[in-house]
C-alpha cells in the first residue's frame, strides 16, 4: 500500500505532475549543486526527510545513505528511491553511529531544527573522513528571531552573521555562498513587501494563480552567489574535514 506523507509545511513532499513549490524548487537546487561534489563518492545525507536528495545525488555518486528519524518519510523513500547505489536508515541526527565512514556529509535544512548547533557539527565531522566534505546549508532569516514569525519548527535561525560565526568556530578550511533567485524581478521585489504575498503559502500545489505568479515572479530559478549573502535565500557552508 502506498504510503502517504501528510504535507505539514515543514516535511518537504516533491510535487506531483502539475504540480509546483517554490520552496522544493529551491532545496532541489541546493541538491543539483552539491551533486558536483559527490561524483564517485560515499554520500551521507543527514535528515534525509522524503528522499529526493539522495536520489539527485546517487545519480553521481558511488554511494549514498540517507537518514532521518521519521518512519513514515524513510518508508516513502524506500518506496520511491530504493536502489542499489541507495540506503535509508533511521536515525536521530544528533547520534548518528557512522564513524570516519563517509567522503561527503550533507545537512541541508537540518541544523535550524537542532539545539546544540556545534554539538551537532561535531556528530557531522566524526561520519566524515579526513579531508573529505561537509555542506551544510539553512535559511537566511532576516528578520528578528525573537518575533512572531519564527518558524515553529525551529529550534534557532540563522542570518549571515550568526551562520557565518558558528563555521568560523567549527572549521579552519570553509566558504560560505548563498542561495539567490537566479534573475532579478522588479515585481517579485514589490510583491513579497506586501501581505498578499503570504497567501502564497495556502494556494494549493495545482493552484493556476500560483503557478502564473510563478512564472511571473521568476519563483523557481535560483543561482549560487558569492556576494551580497545578507541577502540571499539560503546560506550554504562548504567545508573540509581537516
Amino acid at each position: 500500500m502506498k504510503n502517504e506523507l501528510v504535507d505539514s509545511g515543514e516535511r518537504m513532499i516533491p510535487p506531483e505532475e502539475n504540480e509546483i513549490s517554490f520552496v522544493f524548487a529551491r532545496h532541489k537546487f541546493a541538491y543539483q549543486y552539491a551533486s558536483k561534489f559527490v561524483k564517485n563518492k560515499y554520500v551521507l545525507d543527514v535528515g534525509c526527510g522524503t528522499g529526493y536528495g539522495c536520489s539527485i545525488m546517487s545519480e553521481t555518486a558511488q554511494y549514498v545513505c540517507g537518514v532521518d528519524y521519521d518512519i513514515s518519510a524513510l518508508s516513502h523513500c524506500v518506496q520511491r528511491y530504493k536502489n542499489p547505489k541507495n540506503n535509508f536508515v533511521q536515525m536521530i541526527a544528533t547520534r548518528l553511529a557512522f564513524r570516519r565512514w563517509f567522503d561527503v556529509a550533507v545537512s541541508f535544512q537540518v541544523i535550524e531544527h537542532i539545539e546544540n548547533s556545534s554539538k551537532y557539527i561535531e556528530q557531522l565531522k566524526f561520519v566524515t573522513k579526513r579531508g573529505g566534505l561537509i555542506l551544510i546549508s539553512t535559511p537566511n532569516v532576516k528578520q528578528n528571531i525573537k518575533t512572531t514569525n519564527r518558524n515553529p519548527f525551529h529550534a534557532k535561525e540563522f542570518d549571515y552573521n550568526s551562520f557565518n560565526e558558528l563555521i568560523m568556530q567549527n572549521f579552519s578550511s570553509y566558504e560560505i555562498i548563498g542561495i539567490s533567485y537566479s534573475k532579478q524581478n522588479f515585481f517579485r521585489s514589490v510583491f513579497q513587501s506586501l501581505p498578499l504575498y503570504r497567501l502564497g503559502k495556502i494556494l494549493k500545489r495545482k493552484s493556476k494563480i500560483k503557478k502564473m505568479a510563478g512564472k511571473i515572479l521568476n519563483l523557481t530559478g535560483f543561482t549560487i552567489t558569492r556576494t551580497n549573502l545578507e541577502s540571499s535565500l539560503d546560506i550554504l557552508a562548504y567545508c573540509k574535514n581537516l
